[in-house]
């Protein structure tokens, strides 16, 4: 819009001046006569998102839906769109209409076939009866059509998320590609973890802090990948400024950072996505928290990872898009059962435990100790055998995961009455640990045994040894054999290290200090000749 287009939307049109689509609703339900009917064909978001939420008050209150379908995103053979076609009378008549979801049936070629079967057979499961009146019972008056009279009630009669948790946005750095880094780009001494207030991580003289940043669909623990510069309490963003000196960033609810909290990914490509956060995090708009007190947090990080959390998302916007006050409005229901509220707490600490353990097997959480071939190797001679216990410990806790998760929808159902409505069973694709896998595991085992070569880690101390800062603090060469310094004790090193920092990979014949070699010294040495 330029200039006088947005300046005669915002005096003429003030509840739809967001979007010309929704200002065209607007001015023919002002073209039309009392009662008057009228069709359209729009974008679907409408039906959903809270900057839409006034028009659909209006429609809701002051008309009356008659009918609508809701295409599938690939409705249409040249392009992925979020459409819907509906009409609606021009008064609030009080009438139902007729509601149908094309959402199941992906193709251009499917979207026809299937209405005119929803309009001959009015039992198909993808066609519903709903009255406008009954989109205000849930908040933000979403066109939730196939919400059912029990969960309408559910989410008149519960206290909101909002009303027990703290709920709050981040920082909006305005710079990402200057302010964030991948943990492993920068120097691990250089960074701060487990801070639990901004004055602890100011007096540290620290620069890069743990920050929640969303990520893919993952469940209880995880996507802990980026940093954020918070040197000096976040001295450089607080002051990062445009040439006419007004500032671009916005470093949003700073007596939040480093608290313990509930976080999520804004954006999904699936489902919804909860996490918990140990205390020492700063978060931004994408990596949204929530701040519940000590004695819930665990009960509700379990209601979030539940089949109902998801279920009423949808209800107040099924775009993909969890925002902050769609999380704000969920209804909760805080079971007054010792018995339950207990066993909740229980199998959500024992989900973000197993959820930990998986997350930090892999070199890509800086909690990482050492290689799951050797954590779980007993008495293997070979790496077919550890792989294989390596393996049945990774079955064992994807099957535990699942059977929590199944046991927390079962109890959660039962405290909302939804039996009738939803199953506990959980599909092992919406279980967000890993398996064991051969060629990835092995993989990774030589990416371990490179990083023991240049002294990133040591099969003789766990975790990180080397990553920035005085390499003579941690390694030493005596008498021509390698050392490591384990606590105030130099040691013999098991692996010997790239002296030159530089490891040869050749194709063809071994040399001594290539790639191949080193590997082979390293098998015989973690595994036996």
């Amino acid at each position: 819009m330029n200039p006088q287009l947005a300046a005669f939307l915002n005096d003429n049109f003030p509840d739809t001046k967001a979007d010309l689509f929704a200002v065209f609703i607007e001015r023919n339900c002002r073209y039309a006569f009392k009662s008057g009917h009228l069709g359209f064909m729009t974008p679907f978001v409408w039906m959903f998102i809270s900057s839409y939420e006034k028009l659909r008050r209006t429609i809701t209150t002051k008309r009356s839906l008659t009918s609508l379908i809701q295409l599938e995103y690939s409705g249409f053979a040249d392009a992925t769109v979020p459409i819907c076609t509906f009409t609606l009378r021009n008064e609030f008549t009080g009438e139902t209409g007729e509601f149908v979801s094309l959402s199941n049936f992906r193709g251009a070629d499917n979207q026809p076939l299937k209405t005119l079967e929803a309009v001959t057979n009015p039992n198909v499961d993808y066609r519903y009866t709903s009255c406008s009146s009954d989109f205000s019972k849930i908040p933000g008056s979403p066109i939730a059509y196939w919400a059912s009279k029990k969960v309408r009630s559910i989410f008149q009669k519960s206290k909101t998320l909002k009303e027990i948790a703290e709920i709050k946005q981040g920082i909006a750095t305005a710079n990402n590609a200057l302010f964030l880094r991948i943990w492993s780009e920068v120097s691990f001494s250089n960074i701060g973890l487990s801070f639990k207030n901004r004055e602890k991580a100011k007096e540290s003289g620290l620069k890069w802090f743990p920050y929640n940043k969303g990520g893919d669909y993952r469940k209880w623990y995880g996507n802990n990948d980026y940093l954020v510069n918070w040197e000096n309490d976040g001295c450089e963003i607080r002051n990062y400024k445009d040439e006419q000196g007004n500032l671009k960033s916005r470093p949003q609810n700073p007596d939040f950072y480093f608290k313990e909290s509930i976080t999520w990914s804004f954006v999904s490509s699936s489902k919804f996505g909860v996490r918990y956060s140990p205390p020492g995090f700063i978060f931004d708009v994408a990596g949204s928290s929530l701040f519940p007190s000590k004695d819930y947090i665990y009960y509700i990080m379990a209601f979030l990872c539940t089949k109902l959390s998801h279920e009423f998302l949808k209800l107040l916007n099924p775009t993909l898009n969890f925002q902050v006050g769609n999380i704000s409005n969920l209804p909760v229901i805080i079971t007054t059962d010792d018995g339950k509220f207990k066993m909740i707490n229980e199998k959500s600490l024992e989900c973000i435990s197993i959820s930990k353990t998986d997350w930090d097997f892999f070199e890509t959480s800086w909690d990482f100790k050492c290689h799951p071939f050797l954590t779980y190797k007993d008495n293997a001679t070979t790496i077919e055998e550890a792989f294989g216990k390596w393996s049945s410990f990774a079955e064992s806790q994807f099957n535990q995961l699942k059977q929590n998760e199944e046991e927390l929808n079962r109890i959660f159902i039962d405290i909302y009455g939804l039996q009738d409505e939803l199953t506990p069973e959980v599909e092992d694709e919406d279980i967000t640990i890993s398996k064991a896998d051969r060629e990835r595991d092995i993989k990774s085992f030589i990416s371990y045994a490179v990083g023991c070569m240049f002294g990133r880690y040591s099969l003789d101390k766990e975790g990180l040894i080397y990553a920035g800062g005085d390499f003579g603090e941690k390694y030493r060469v005596n008498n021509g054999d390698w050392e490591i310094n384990v606590g105030d004790e130099w040691l013999p090193s098991s692996v010997r290290l790239a002296a030159n920092n530089i490891i040869p990979i050749v194709d063809g014949d071994y040399f001594e200090d290539g790639v191949l070699e080193r590997f082979v010294e390293f098998v015989k040495v973690s595994f036996g000749k």
